[in-house]
């Protein structure tokens, strides 16, 4: 696996050799901590949070991470822009998994306490032995008593640590967790990010190179 920050390859350690799939079960959380791993929910905004069915390269996500997407692209099975929401948060792309906002604007806009958005557990998001990507841009709120392991994206089945999670963890360091079941692994990266600032995070698990 790897963790980009602002486009950029920055894992700084990475043991991770995925071998079994991701268990099948559970709902897809924005802001909402892992079962038992993050105590805090993420207190600040989140803004274009994408999902695809393939293991996006440095170079392709470079190329989409200042645009707004259509929706279409292809491998992209889940796309939350936060534009023009009311009571529901749309999904983008033509699978239509729209979610179930707590509160949200432009970004969404989350207070660290008890606010987060939920998605149902819906096959596309199921990715069992294959290749995925998961994208975010984060805004750590500057204001926020909340300091280790702030949920940014997961998927997580409790009880049976398999799945995933894009956060931030207790070092100010973004941090992509992964567990197959059998191994999981923090993915460091190397940068300590700076609160009140944007910064856009990629968590990416290829398993044509297994890792």
């Amino acid at each position: 696996g790897k963790i980009y920050v602002d486009g950029l390859d920055d894992t700084s350690s990475s043991s991770y050799r995925a071998k079994n799939g991701y268990k099948s079960g559970d709902t897809l959380k924005i802001g909402r901590p892992n079962y038992g791993e993050a105590p805090n929910y993420f207190s600040g905004e989140l803004d274009e949070v994408r999902i695809w069915n393939a293991a996006r390269s440095e170079t392709e996500i470079q190329e989409n991470i200042y645009q707004k997407l259509s929706g279409t692209e292809e491998g992209l099975v889940a796309y939350y822009n936060f534009d023009d929401v009311t009571t529901i948060i749309p999904d983008v792309t033509e699978n239509g998994n729209d979610a179930t906002p707590y509160i949200a604007g432009n970004a969404l806009s989350l207070d660290g306490s008890s606010e987060y958005v939920e998605i149902g557990d819906v096959d596309e998001l199921d990715f069992g032995t294959k290749s995925f990507t998961v994208e975010a841009w984060v805004y750590d709120d500057p204001d926020s008593i909340n300091g280790w392991n702030n949920a940014v994206a997961k998927k997580f089945t409790s009880g049976t640590a398999s799945g995933w999670t894009l956060r931030i963890n207790n070092q100010d360091r973004p941090q992509f967790f992964l567990a197959d079941g059998t191994n999981r692994v923090d993915l460091n990266s190397g940068t300590v990010i700076t609160e009140g600032e944007w910064y856009h995070l990629a968590g990416v698990v290829n398993r044509d190179t297994n890792e």
